[in-house]
């Protein structure tokens, strides 16, 4: 408590908080990230097989979709009404054409060519999002040298055509900036061939949802090993159209390692999904700035004022503690000088009966005639004898109760016998017997302090051998004291402690005594005397037929 006192605890706590709080959270977060890295080794391939499952179910719904979708148009009931009479039924399936162009934002062209490869209704849309319209009759075209044409053709009626995934080319040229569409043909069937309906897709938003991944670097490539789409911006889109050598991303040819890799089957080609790893060093540098960014903006923040708030709660407490102690020891000592002044009340009745018999003897003398020198002598030494007697009584507890400020050396028979002297009367009216052994040793420490101690196990071995005698009335009471330099050892013949009451014996206010005989601080206040004061120890233990207390002083006796 006195270090308290000396010191800023608010100031040391809080900086000492702060401190362990900042190195746990640094360490937190270097633990949490080598567990992280581990969790994503273990996780990263069920995570990519699931990612992968899910692109090329998505990938493959959408070849589906426009597969249902030719097939409804071959089968409607306008459409083979216009293949029966097509002039009469033109207008119609140009609506129809513009109706269903316009259900669906990534249709670029849905178009009927006849048998001859002549386009014979056409719906276009320049941009993903604008309306589709129709074109005019002057600026249908002949595709029949087109593959598309040429392919779809010659599929059978159920078969679907599913061109290559490349970019838009208008005139010979690609178109910048890169569009690329994927187109699908069936043909038509009446009394025979009749021509294809054909639909243009544009691909870009397609292809930016197969690459989305926060977790992966997602690469989209065909048989050749040309890259045509990724979401790493290390590598360029649609390296086979770039000038010189494109980048060769196709897992048999090269050393980028792939998680896993996904088939896109097309009829006129093979896509390839790859996962990577994305760049463990991003991810660091990310970690590590968001960590900082907590660690800055909560943690040094919360804990700052965590620590105010927390070091005012034991700060608090310790005062009170220090003040109930103060108290406690405060009314120990005036628990014991009671039991001292009761026990000087026993020492004086004896003194003052035999001077009060000497004082009635007085008066007696004189009608008697007997007063002479002699008897006045003898009167005035067995009278001094006796008030010395007291005043020494009263030195006794005058040193008793004062507590030593400084330490000094004295004898270990001298403090052991003057306070086993005050008992003597007390001793002797109840057949209790001390007896001392030990060499004689010099002890450096707190002279009245140890004397307390001594004192309140004495009188707490006496009154364990009175209480044993309710039970043995012939009892013969005896306190053994042995003493060294660096213990002071106290033993009774009293029973010993019972198990209940041994572990709380040196509790403030436990007592085994009646209310009115003590309040149970005298064991308290020599165990902190022993403990705090002197930084030794005060033992206790059940020996054979009673109990001992062991005083243990410190072989380095510098208790301040």
């Amino acid at each position: 408590m006195e270090f308290l006192r000396r010191t800023s605890y608010l100031g040391k706590f809080t900086g000492l908080f702060i401190l362990v709080g900042v190195l746990l959270a640094i360490l937190s977060f270097g633990v949490l990230h080598l567990e992280q890295l581990r969790l994503k080794e273990r996780i990263d391939q069920d995570r990519g097989q699931i990612v992968l499952s899910f692109k090329q179910s998505e990938y493959q719904r959408m070849l589906q979709g426009y597969d249902d979708l030719l097939h409804a148009i071959r089968e409607n009931p306008q459409f083979r009404a216009y293949i029966k009479a097509p002039q009469q039924h033109r207008e119609d399936i140009k609506g129809l054409f513009k109706t269903l162009s316009a259900s669906d934002a990534n249709i670029m062209q849905l178009r009927y060519l006849d048998a001859k490869g002549m386009e014979k209704v056409r719906v276009d849309r320049y941009e993903i999002g604008q309306a589709p319209f129709v074109v005019p009759q002057a600026g249908l075209q002949d595709k029949a040298h087109r593959d598309y044409f040429q392919e779809t053709a010659k599929k059978r009626a159920e078969e679907l055509y599913i061109s290559r995934l490349d970019l838009n080319i208008e005139h010979k040229k690609v178109e910048i900036p890169y569009r690329p569409v994927l187109r699908f043909g069936i043909p038509v069937y009446e009394k025979g061939f009749e021509g294809i309906i054909i639909v243009n897709v544009f691909m870009q938003a397609i292809l930016e949802n197969l690459i989305d991944s926060y977790m992966f670097n997602v690469f989209i490539y065909d048989e050749s090993g040309c890259l045509l789409k990724t979401n790493n911006a290390s590598f360029k889109n649609w390296s086979c159209y770039q000038e010189g050598p494109f980048e060769v991303t196709h897992p048999e040819r090269t050393s980028f390692r792939l998680l896993h890799q996904a088939v896109l089957s097309e009829t006129n080609g093979t896509l390839y999904l790859g996962l990577g790893e994305r760049d463990a060093s991003e991810w660091l540098i990310d970690t590590i700035r968001e960590a900082f960014i907590v660690l800055v903006l909560v943690i040094i923040p919360v804990g700052f004022l965590l620590a105010l708030f927390l070091a005012r709660i034991p700060k608090r407490l310790f005062d009170e503690l220090e003040e109930r102690q103060a108290l406690l020891i405060h009314q120990a000592r005036h628990a014991a000088m009671g039991e001292l002044i009761s026990n000087l009340a026993h020492h004086w009745r004896q003194p003052l009966n035999a001077l009060g018999l000497q004082i009635q003897d007085l008066r007696e003398a004189y009608n008697y005639g007997e007063i002479n020198e002699a008897y006045l002598d003898n009167m005035i030494g067995t009278s001094m004898t006796t008030i010395q007697a007291m005043s020494e009584n009263i030195n006794n507890l005058r040193a008793f109760v004062q507590s030593s400020e400084e330490q000094q050396r004295f004898s270990m028979h001298e403090v052991v016998l003057s306070t086993t002297a005050m008992f003597t009367e007390e001793f002797n009216r109840q057949n209790i017997h001390v007896k001392f052994e030990g060499e004689d040793a010099m002890i450096t420490g707190y002279y009245n302090e140890i004397k307390q101690v001594i004192y309140s196990i004495i009188n707490n071995a006496k009154e364990a051998i009175l209480q044993q005698r309710e039970t043995d009335p012939g009892l013969q009471g005896m306190i053994f004291i042995t003493g060294t330099k660096e213990h002071i050892v106290i033993r009774d013949n009293g029973g010993g402690i019972p198990k209940g009451i041994k572990e709380r014996i040196f509790e403030p206010y436990y007592t085994t005594k009646f209310q009115s005989a003590g309040v149970g601080l005298g064991l308290f206040l020599a165990k902190n005397i022993i403990e705090e004061r002197m930084h030794g120890q005060l033992l206790v233990r059940n020996v054979e037929n009673g109990a001992e207390f062991e005083i243990v002083l410190p072989e380095n006796r510098d208790f301040n």
